[in-house]
């Protein structure tokens, strides 16, 4: 096989137009190891430049697959943590990655990559013949330049291999913030081109938003500067969000800063508590009053976590409800007492019994399961999301018959781990318009609803996954202000795991809004134009058309 190589040694960058009609890209050049005519014998120990290459044949193999996913085993990356990639290559620097997607276009490889490895349906991984795995975790150097307020100079640089807890050490150090998650082991690059939304989205948007700029290892090897200023900013747009990977590597990102000082005002509320019908009804009642006070609007987000254990478990053990009042500022806001009588204490006040959310064990493999019952989201003016206030979403009629679901799932523990998350969003942040792994930024707003299921026992992984497109259907009354119409916009994607070695199902159903099946379309063509061999590719990736 033949590597096609037009670059040779380039000193600076050049701006040519690629694949016409869709993208005047900036091409940074760079020295290759090879000639105009290499010719690659597919030896990977030997060709992939790289700070290590590893075949599953290779000693050092097994244990360097496990120490990549030892934090997440049995949680977040079970997933991944089972699959087995052909090769697992790892990467410091952009040139590194280079090396090993030439060597894997050339090679007939397909590439995934690992940022943090916090993935639900293996994504980050791999498992099937000729698959390459790489490991961007040191790619981490983060630099703030400036310290302004949000649009006024303060940038970000970093690489996608830096944990969201190491991003927010430096970030806080030098008194600016961006928008992002709260899971502190999750890496940079894969939760930034799937939204980064956060306790502060609702001030600054996602972190997504604020990315001006990033540089990509494209297919052929070669690194392309996309811009959000580009004349022509499809890739901009389809990269960020629609589907991470599809595309090629992201190797640096730079981001436009938010001071801190500047977002005392971007507060949450996280509640936890034992979970039973009762319970979870009361609190998403309360949920409801807070979203139609509207004296205190800074308050801006809401979590509730319920916590379970299977039938067979009693619990009978008395466990403190756990409420968190959460602030981004830097001045960590102020307890008013109202803030602790009207919207706390009602939480504190209801019957909990049973495990505390902090337990930490296996979920698919443990006696103890958590529900993640709801992701709530208020109003917010900046996002114009009017027509998705509270009382649409949050009706009587609606908690009634999500209590019905969640109760009926906890009655089929211990093999089922359900998770729902209801996002009214604005149309004004990207990530309302492009968020999902499913459209370009080209819609109006659209709410997003996701629901996960992991189940390790087969007779109980047929009827949940028939409750998850049952529980839809019978909610589609509920989706009344989603443009377009429910039923006429609806894609639906199930993102199964690869096959592996445990017996555990993981099933992602998630239902994206299109104005036509033509917006879609339009993803599949660039991706066959950036990518015409399907070099990047998984589950979740873009399909080729």
């Amino acid at each position: 096989l033949k590597a096609v190589v037009f670059f040779g040694f380039v000193i600076g960058s050049t701006a040519m137009r690629l694949w016409s009609g869709v993208a005047a890209l900036q091409l940074v050049g760079f020295a290759l190891a090879f000639s105009l005519d290499y010719t690659y014998k597919c030896e990977p120990h030997s060709e992939i430049h790289a700070s290590r290459v590893l075949l599953q044949s290779d000693a050092q193999y097994a244990t360097h697959r496990m120490d990549q996913y030892a934090q997440y085993l049995g949680t977040h990356a079970q997933a991944s943590a089972a699959l087995s990639p052909t090769l697992l290559v790892d990467c410091v620097s952009e040139a590194e990655v280079q090396s090993a997607v030439r060597f894997a276009a050339a090679c007939g490889y397909k590439v995934t990559a690992r940022s943090g490895g916090h993935s639900y349906t293996g994504s980050s991984s791999c498992n099937f013949d000729r698959c390459m795995q790489l490991d961007l975790g040191t790619m981490n150097k983060t630099t703030v330049r400036g310290n302004g307020v949000f649009g006024d100079g303060a940038s970000i640089t970093t690489g996608p291999g830096i944990s969201l807890l190491g991003f927010a050490e430096v970030t806080m150090q030098n008194l600016v913030s961006v928008p992002h998650g709260g899971c502190s082991a999750v890496g940079f690059g894969g939760h930034f081109q799937s939204s980064a939304w956060g306790m502060m989205s609702h001030s600054h948007g996602s972190g997504m938003d604020l990315i001006s700029s990033f540089r990509m290892v494209l297919a052929n090897g070669s690194v392309a500067v996309v811009s959000r200023n580009d004349a022509n900013d499809t890739v901009y747009k389809s990269v960020l969000g629609s589907a991470p990977g599809s595309w090629g590597i992201i190797t640096e990102f730079t981001l436009d800063a938010v001071q801190d000082k500047t977002v005392p005002w971007t507060r949450a509320i996280f509640v936890t508590m034992y979970y039973s019908k009762s319970t979870f009804k009361a609190a998403l009642t309360q949920a409801q009053f807070i979203a139609k006070d509207q004296e205190e609007k800074n308050l801006r987000d809401m979590k509730l976590v319920f916590v379970t254990a299977p039938p067979t478990e009693k619990p009978d053990t008395e466990v403190n409800v756990e409420v968190f009042m959460l602030w981004t500022g830097i001045d960590s806001g102020e307890m008013t007492q109202k803030w602790h009588d009207l919207y706390l204490q009602p939480f504190y006040d209801l019957p909990h019994k049973g495990f505390p959310e902090t337990i930490n064990v296996p979920m698919p493999l443990s006696v103890a399961t958590r529900i993640y019952a709801s992701k709530w989201t208020n109003h917010d003016d900046r996002y114009a999301i009017q027509a998705y206030h509270s009382d649409h979403w949050w009706s009587e009629e609606f908690i009634d018959e999500i209590a019905d679901e969640v109760d009926a799932r906890a009655n089929m523990l211990p093999w089922v781990y359900p998770n729902f998350q209801f996002l009214p969003l604005g149309h004004n942040s990207q990530w309302a318009r492009n968020a999902g792994m499913n459209s370009l930024s080209w819609r109006d707003t659209r709410a997003y609803v996701d629901d996960w299921m992991f189940t390790k026992n087969d007779s109980l992984y047929e009827p949940m996954r028939q409750r998850m497109v049952d529980f839809r259907e019978r909610t589609k009354k509920h989706w009344q202000y989603t443009t377009p119409p429910y039923d006429r916009s609806t894609w639906m994607t199930p993102m199964t795991t690869y096959p592996n070695s445990t017996d555990l199902r993981n099933e992602t159903i998630a239902w994206g809004y299109f104005p036509d099946f033509d917006k879609f379309r339009k993803l599949q063509l660039l991706k066959a134009e950036l990518d015409p061999t399907d070099v990047f590719s998984n589950k979740g990736t873009i399909p080729m058309p």
